[in-house]
């Protein structure tokens, strides 16, 4: 049986090459929109409206405010109290325990 198709006109015998392509001008295109950078309009005020001419100002008067330092505390109030020792401290508590317990058996 004889072909009826020529060869070289055959759709499919660039496909390959035809797919590998559209995969690279996707992957281009992917990467060119993950690469884009865009800039406020706010970067691009100019900065000269606001100069302000130097020779013009008035000087500023500093004024210092003189902090006085806390009256030191009385020597009395910083004296140490001895510490207790446990068993000291053992004879100042003092228990109640009730010990009553009321049983009633059936």
């Amino acid at each position: 049986m004889e072909f009826k198709k020529n060869p070289r006109v055959d759709i499919h015998r660039k496909s390959n090459l035809y797919f590998n392509i559209g995969l690279l001008i996707a992957l281009s295109w992917v990467t060119l929109a993950f690469e884009w950078t865009t800039y406020d309009d706010m970067s691009k005020i100019d900065l000269e409206i606001n100069k302000a001419n130097i020779n013009q100002l008035e000087p500023v008067k500093v004024t210092t405010k003189v902090i006085a330092p806390p009256p030191p505390q009385p020597i009395e109030a910083n004296v140490v109290k001895k510490k207790k020792t446990l068993a000291e401290e053992m004879e100042e508590l003092e228990y109640e325990v009730d010990m009553t317990v009321d049983l009633e058996f059936p």
